[in-house]
């Protein structure tokens, strides 16, 4: 065996020959993107069709209305943390994180943090309006 090849990196998954098995995320996806159908192009217009509906439903921006309190922590150089208190007091979290702390800027973290714990609300907030509606006799 010659010196090159005894020095040299096992090749592990996908030509990572640092040793560590972490994928190549740079090459192209190895199978075509599953088909999404006809859906709504972005959230602008999806928010759109759902205020377009008649029903009862819950908003953006009742829920915002609902928020006492947003704090953000920054945990080492990579992970932020954004944690929305409402006015009875009950709170949500999201996080957001990148790979490369060269990478890391707050507001993008802050913004992907706070938009996590805020789509943790629509379940609890949807399950608020199904049990007035219930109370109520609603169908």
């Amino acid at each position: 065996m010659s010196e090159d090849q005894t020095n040299a990196a096992p090749e592990t998954a996908q030509g990572d020959t640092a040793g560590t098995n972490v994928p190549d995320t740079t090459a192209a996806p190895a199978k075509a993107p599953v088909e999404k159908g006809d859906l709504y192009a972005n959230d602008k217009d999806l928010l759109a069709a759902i205020a377009a509906k008649p029903g009862e439903k819950v908003t953006a921006a009742y829920m915002e209305s609902r928020i006492a309190r947003v704090a953000y922590a920054k945990i080492d150089q990579t992970v932020t943390v954004c944690s929305l208190t409402l006015d009875n007091g009950f709170s949500v979290r999201g996080e957001s994180a990148c790979v490369d702390p060269a990478n890391f800027d707050e507001k993008i973290g802050q913004s992907l943090a706070y938009k996590q714990a805020f789509d943790k609300l629509w379940p609890l907030f949807g399950f608020r309006l199904a049990e007035a509606r219930y109370l109520r006799g609603a169908k």
